[in-house]
């Protein structure tokens, strides 16, 4: 790991950069799903609320209840983008007893465009690492890094880039690319290399930003405040 200062994004065609700022200005374009993230009977809710200690001085208060291992995700479609360079970055503040109750924190992002889904998922589990998305195999890849969540605000930043064509290192596929986790300005070269998946029937082009709430065996409800929440696609 490393503190550093300043980080060079890579841009090749500006033409094409396509950034969403402060995606929690309002909760217009926001969709939530439970049975798509695995959970049933599950109660979600999601508020705009004035908070402190952020630059823009408001946000999105999450909320997750139902029976123990429920998850709920929020998800904030922004359109289709043929870019290739991608940067997340997202303000997430969770008090003691939601972390308690959490079993993950989840932070995504897709760019899908058929014939193909990419997704870059990640997850905090709580106790244990970060761990990366394999979405061709449906699995959790262990990053090996200890998830550093804590009470208060957390910086969540996801450097990450893809190819738009096939290749042999990917299972013939297009490959993802989780190149760096930002965790309150520590900054950790990831580079988890997976397949891409196939778009499912249906599916139109899109792009966007999610954060996933999982709970534990508990039952106990989970809280979550964002903030700051950044999209980026930066360019080929």
């Amino acid at each position: 790991m490393c503190r550093i200062a300043v980080f060079v994004v890579f841009v090749s065609a500006v033409s094409l950069a396509q950034v969403n700022t402060n995606l929690d200005v309002s909760v217009k374009g926001w969709q939530t799903c439970s049975e798509c993230a695995g959970g049933s009977n599950v109660a979600t809710s999601m508020t705009l609320t004035e908070t402190k200690n952020v630059k823009n001085g408001h946000g999105l208060k999450l909320h997750l209840s139902g029976p123990g291992y429920a998850n709920a995700l929020f998800y904030r479609p922004v359109g289709p983008t043929s870019a290739n360079y991608f940067l997340y970055d997202v303000w997430i503040d969770a008090p003691s007893a939601s972390l308690t109750a959490a079993e993950a924190l989840e932070f995504d992002f897709y760019a899908y465009n058929a014939p193909y889904r990419f997704m870059w998922g990640s997850e905090c589990v709580m106790g244990s690492d970060w761990f990366g998305w394999n979405d061709y195999a449906k699995t959790w890849v262990d990053l090996q890094l200890p998830c550093s969540i804590v009470p208060g605000w957390n910086h969540i930043q996801w450097w990450a880039h893809r190819d738009s064509i096939t290749t042999a290192n990917c299972s013939g596929m297009p490959c993802n690319y989780q190149d760096t986790l930002g965790v309150n300005n520590v900054y950790t070269a990831v580079n988890l290399v997976t397949p891409t998946s196939w778009l499912p029937g249906g599916w139109g082009n899109d792009s966007g930003a999610q954060v996933q709430l999982d709970q534990n065996a508990s039952g106990a409800d989970v809280n979550a405040l964002i903030s700051d929440v950044n999209f980026a696609a930066l360019g080929q």
